[in-house]
């Protein structure tokens, strides 16, 4: 048995889940977009990495065409919608309209705010804050996956390509 391995799509998936991770680390602004649109980049690459690449060898070509034929026939299905409506959609209106259905946001929590009232004729005090804690949240804002964590979904995404990826690499090997 020949044994035939997706190499570039899997460095282009393993890519995709280096930046994906840095999205944990609470980026924001231009940052977090730069690091999603990287990551959708990066995922919706793999594909292409399947096709041009790592589909050199004729058997993988063959179960490359296969299960693209197979995953077209899936359109609308639910086991396909990662690929269909988040990677693909996602990605075009990221790359191509500068647009997302993904938004950060932030939960600024204070404690220990003190105040003093005060009584006619007294001088203005000052509020006295305590600590301050932020915590960011990362969600889709609009389409199929609303109000889904983008960061495990994202993760989906990746879980989700590596078991189409050992799909076609056995389908290449029989």
């Amino acid at each position: 048995m020949h044994i035939v391995e997706a190499k570039v799509a899997r460095e282009v998936l393993r890519r995709a889940n280096t930046l994906t991770k840095q999205l944990w680390l609470d980026p924001t602004g231009d940052l977090f977009f730069a690091i999603y649109s990287g990551s959708l980049a990066l995922l919706a690459s793999v594909d292409d990495a399947l096709r041009v690449r790592d589909g050199k060898a004729p058997e993988f070509k063959a179960a490359y065409r296969k299960w693209k034929a197979e995953l077209r026939n899936r359109k609308g299905s639910s086991d396909s919608d990662l690929y269909w409506r988040f990677i693909q959609k996602e990605r075009n209106l990221v790359l191509h309209e500068a647009q997302a259905n993904a938004g950060q946001n932030v939960a600024i929590m204070i404690t220990g705010v003190a105040a003093q009232g005060m009584v006619a004729g007294d001088k203005p005090t000052t509020a006295t804050l305590g600590e301050s804690t932020s915590k960011y949240t990362y969600t889709m804002t609009g389409g199929h996956f609303r109000d889904r964590d983008l960061r495990r979904l994202l993760a989906d995404a990746s879980n989700w390509w590596d078991l189409e990826i050992e799909k076609i690499e056995k389908s290449a090997a029989v």
